[in-house]
């Protein structure tokens, strides 16, 4: 009885021996494939070679400038072949209004026309004759730099590529000669290099400012476009550059407004700027 006890006890160890063994086996199996799993992730896929751009499709310019056709209105069977890929609105039939802007967009020539003496077809000419000693033309040319905070490059790479450079090198020479000018109308880019500035060169700014060598106009945190922006818009800006100029630069009174790259000019700038004095 105790001979068969023993042997049943000693055959019960070598089972369970086994299953351990067998367990561990298999987590060590687990362990190998996590490793090298981890392994294949770290590998770099293969560059693959960038395919190059398509040819651009050339379309010549229509210089015919379309007839004013009244706009049909579709049959029950256009009707019926109309699908997700046709403009229904195009095809649907004209309301009862005073213009009916499919047609009037139809009419437009969009011709690009020479401007004559002027690229942008301002009708301003001289005669030469008209001006002698005792009646001489009077040209003002005004030392600006238009920087753009948003456009090709970001705000930072424009700042650190060009514009600190220019007010860096715009305060060294109005300080070598008192008859030099400058004017200067974005705050976004004047607050950016204040921050960055020494106290050196933020007293020389100051002093720049205070004898007039030094300008600045309008005193927006951008120069704002003029064409589609809302007027809550265009008092934001202008109050945050105002702000800046009142706690950084002190009470200076600004006499001048300065907009040389908006799309176009529209009364609600020339009314706040008014507003503002």
């Amino acid at each position: 009885m105790l001979q068969s006890i023993g042997t049943n006890h000693h055959e019960n160890q070598k089972t369970e021996k086994k299953s351990f063994d067998d367990r561990l086996s298999h987590l060590e199996e687990d362990v190998r494939n996590l490793d090298k799993s981890f392994k294949d992730g770290d590998k770099k896929p293969e560059a693959q070679p960038i395919p190059p751009p398509p040819s651009p499709v050339v379309v010549p310019p229509n210089l015919e400038v379309p007839e004013d056709k009244p706009i049909e209105k579709p049959s029950a069977t256009e009707k019926q072949l109309n699908t997700n890929n046709r403009c229904t609105w195009r095809n649907s039939s004209p309301v009862n209004t005073t213009f009916e802007i499919r047609q009037l967009y139809e009419t437009l020539p969009f011709d690009d026309i020479k401007g004559g003496a002027w690229t942008q077809g301002f009708d301003i000419r001289y005669e030469t004759s008209q001006w002698t000693s005792n009646n001489k033309l009077k040209i003002i040319l005004m030392p600006h730099s238009h920087c753009d905070p948003g456009w090709i490059h970001t705000f930072e790479e424009y700042f650190t590529q060009a514009t600190k450079h220019i007010i860096d090198t715009v305060l060294t020479m109005l300080d070598t000669n008192s008859k030099y000018k400058f004017v200067w109308a974005e705050m976004s880019f004047l607050s950016l290099w204040w921050d960055q500035a020494s106290s050196d060169q933020r007293t020389l700014l100051k002093k720049l400012l205070n004898n007039k060598q030094l300008e600045i106009v309008t005193g927006g945190w951008v120069m704002n476009d003029e064409a589609n922006t809302h007027y809550f818009a265009m008092l934001d800006q202008l109050i945050e550059g105002h702000q800046f100029i009142e706690n950084n630069l002190g009470n200076i009174s600004l006499q001048s407004g300065w907009a040389n790259d908006p799309f176009g000019y529209s009364p609600t700038m020339a009314y706040l700027l008014h507003g503002i004095g």
